[in-house]
């Protein structure tokens, strides 16, 4: 028996035959991720595990790190840096798809939920129970609670308003890479002062150990008031959300903005027409609907005056729908269309800065770099104004020659470091480990980097869970 059959007939054992595969279609599929779809071949995992209880993921790693496989976590694949791609040669792919479970604790306040269950289902749940979820993912009609908890995301909102999601888990059931289970946290809506294991899971980004089940604290769902403005500059918008702040404004729960020739896809698909400008959107919240509707009300005043074309509370819910899905799926809705000029992804920064600068960088990413390989690609701007976090996304025909794309996506790298380091920030959305491993040196230090190296090899002496994401294998070092 070849040495890789024999490591399948042994997880077999595991976690069930039925539960195990090494199918090349399978090694592949689940090697890869929404970063960057190639992979090496020397990199495909040898097997897929899908353990169905926090047991069977203890098996694996007790059989991975006893005989030092490398093992790499994979939720749904959206991850957009890298981190659940495999890093070297011989390793097993634990998804946690089928870790599933919901459990409704209400008299608690808060629902246990397995790691692999679907974002976009758990919205469903807790909006008919009158809750709502404290994450608005992109990709969350894919991805998986425990991806986002993993990460700390909270996508689309805004940080200030709701908070990061460590602050709705109340602890986690992991299992560390030798296979021991630990339960961290509490089952109080008040959460332990001081040393709180749960920090080491919610953001830790699989340095540290495998979430199978969280606690999750729920919140009653909100009234909202939402509004939307179109305006000719992008500065303007920039200078709209400043003001909002300045006034002291409540953080509004939703803060978007989508350039216009990004737009023009989503409009004209939603039947919208063409846009008028650069459109922002928002979301003012409150506990009673008229408040909610007088923050609306004076966030249109804000967007008036400071150059909207048109600013007006959306109240009709089909409006409200199209206009939001435009934001919210415009990567997609821009990869979409068919034939030898569909536009494809060439490369794509999220930088974050300080709500000061937000002009400043929108003037950088259009006119102020000098990377050249970036000024020959369409460039659209969106993301998450409202928290001063946006998205570039430089698109180019399906034709365009991969390694004149690659050189693209290798300049929006810089890029996007350029800009976190120039004003201070890291990006706040998809993660700081496998591809920005670089960026992290350079804006925390190799102080900084040892010491996270260190607190890894402390938990993993032998390496063996995620190996090469806090090392930055695999991606240029620069």
């Amino acid at each position: 028996m070849s040495f890789e059959k024999k490591i399948i007939a042994d997880l077999e054992k595991i976690v069930g035959k039925e539960n195990t595969s090494g199918e090349i279609f399978d090694r592949i599929g689940y090697g890869q991720d929404a970063a960057n779809p190639d992979l090496d071949p020397e990199k495909i995992p040898i097997a897929v595990v899908k353990p169905t209880t926090t047991e069977a993921v203890s098996g694996v790693l007790k059989y991975a790190n006893n005989n030092k496989i490398p093992v790499y976590v994979h939720g749904a694949g959206t991850a957009f840096k890298g981190s659940p791609k495999p890093k070297r040669p011989g390793s097993i792919l634990l998804s946690t798809h089928e870790l599933n479970t919901i459990e409704s604790h209400e008299e608690d306040m808060y629902f246990e939920l397995g790691s692999g269950v679907n974002i976009y289902e758990l919205e469903k749940v807790l909006t008919s129970k009158g809750y709502f979820l404290p994450m608005c993912i992109g990709s969350k009609f894919a991805s998986t609670i425990g991806g986002a908890v993993s990460i700390n995301t909270i996508g689309h909102m805004v940080d200030i308003c709701v908070g990061k999601i460590i602050d709705y888990v109340m602890g986690v059931e992991a299992v560390l890479p030798n296979g021991e289970i630990v339960d961290t946290g509490t089952k109080s809506i008040r959460r332990p002062a001081g040393l709180d294991m749960t920090r080491y899971f919610v953001g830790g980004e699989g340095l540290f150990g495998v979430i199978t089940k969280l606690r999750l604290r729920v919140a009653p769902e909100q009234k909202k008031g939402y509004v939307v403005g179109f305006f000719p500059e992008l500065n303007d918008v920039a200078h709209a959300f400043q003001k909002y702040y300045q006034k002291k404004m409540p953080p509004p729960l939703y803060g978007e903005v989508i350039d216009k020739v990004a737009a023009q896809a989503p409009f004209e698909l939603r039947g919208l027409g063409i846009p008028k400008g650069h459109m922002a959107l928002a979301i003012n919240v409150s506990h009673s609907q008229r408040e909610a509707d007088e923050l609306a009300e004076e966030t249109v005043r804000i967007f008036k005056s400071e150059n909207a074309v048109d600013a007006y509370v959306v109240t009709d819910p089909k409006e409200q729908r199209d206009l939001w899905d435009a934001r919210d799926n415009i990567l997609n809705i821009l990869q979409a269309s068919d034939g030898e000029d569909r536009l494809v992804q060439a490369g794509a920064v999220e930088s974050s800065m300080p709500l000061s600068h937000l002009d400043d960088v929108f003037d950088y990413m259009l006119t102020g770099h000098d990377y050249q390989e970036l000024k020959e690609a369409n460039l659209f701007i969106y993301g998450h104004i409202g928290t001063c976090d946006l998205h570039g996304m430089w698109v180019v025909p399906v034709s365009m020659p991969p390694e004149k794309r690659l050189k693209i996506a290798k300049a929006a790298i810089k890029l996007e470091s350029d800009i976190n380091i120039k004003w201070g920030c890291a990006s706040g959305e998809v993660g700081q480990t496998a591809s920005r491993i670089a960026f992290f040196k350079k804006r925390y230090g190799m102080a900084a980097h040892k010491m996270m190296m260190d607190m890894k090899m402390a938990v993993d002496p032998n390496n063996i869970l995620n190996p090469g994401n806090l090392e930055g294998e695999g991606y240029e070092q620069s």
